[in-house]
């Protein structure tokens, strides 16, 4: 049986998600200008060269070595068991910091890395010892994680999403990664806030929106769930994800989460 993942992996998945698709978005733009970037580096060639060819399922590889977190053993919320999580979490980030920074240009990058400021701060503000996060998700962790069955619920949509969001053009994927996140908030606070109080519920989504920082208020403020903006690019509620039928390494990453 899955174990339920630690709140802060869970959080981050959501993040990753959500960068790789303005990521990818980036790309459609402007591939060509992307080919051509070597910034601060020497021009490779041959076998070299080969080897730093872009895709974007290199980004899905990033994500992947955030699986152990839904295959390993249930473990309480430690200060040891986070300090395992950050090594984690910041070995993704320096990947995700690799593809970016040699793979699109300089403008491009900058534009990532300015969505990405609030996740990287989150993140070594939590691996920081007794940050005011860091106690917070000593506090109220275990309680959220325990929730685990709604919250599968909640990340199986937003799964479905995802799946969807890289089948369809480029002009729609980010604004559908919008629907979904704020879809996703709601349905956690269903879950979360009942069983842990509204402060608990408050911690987790403070969390979110520090870690996607510029990413809601600049983007997605105005694609709530319900809006007609969202009534024709959200999957029906229920939909069953492709899973690991899915090319997506990131759709099977929350497959072994959902157990779909």
């Amino acid at each position: 049986m899955i174990n339920p993942p630690r709140l802060i992996i869970l959080s981050a998945v959501t993040v990753f998600a959500l960068l790789l698709l303005l990521a990818s978005t980036i790309e459609s733009l402007a591939p060509a200008a992307r080919s051509n970037h070597r910034t601060g580096r020497q021009r490779q060639t041959g076998d070299e060269q080969q080897q730093q060819t872009c895709h974007l399922r290199e980004l899905d590889l990033c994500l992947s070595s955030l699986t152990v977190f839904f295959q390993s053993n249930q473990h309480p919320i430690t200060n040891n068991e986070i300090n395992r999580q950050c090594k984690i979490l910041l070995e993704t980030e320096s990947c995700l910091s690799n593809y970016t920074s040699r793979c699109m240009t300089e403008n491009q990058a900058q534009l990532v890395d300015m969505f990405a400021e609030g996740g990287l701060d989150t993140i070594r503000e939590l691996c920081r010892p007794q940050s005011k996060i860091r106690n917070n998700y000593l506090k109220y962790g275990d309680c959220i994680n325990a929730q685990h069955k709604g919250q599968r619920v909640c990340m199986r949509d937003f799964q479905v999403s995802l799946e969807k969001a890289v089948d369809i053009g480029w002009q729609d994927r980010l604004k559908l990664g919008c629907c979904a996140y704020n879809k996703l908030q709601e349905c956690m606070r269903d879950v979360i806030e009942p069983k842990c109080g509204s402060e608990a519920y408050e911690m987790q989504r403070q969390l979110l929106r520090t870690t996607l920082s510029r990413l809601p208020s600049i983007t997605c403020a105005k694609y709530e769930h319900n809006s007609k903006a969202c009534a024709g690019l959200l999957p029906p509620a229920g939909s069953q994800p492709k899973g690991p039928k899915s090319h997506s390494v990131l759709s099977k990453l929350f497959s072994a989460y959902t157990g779909q």
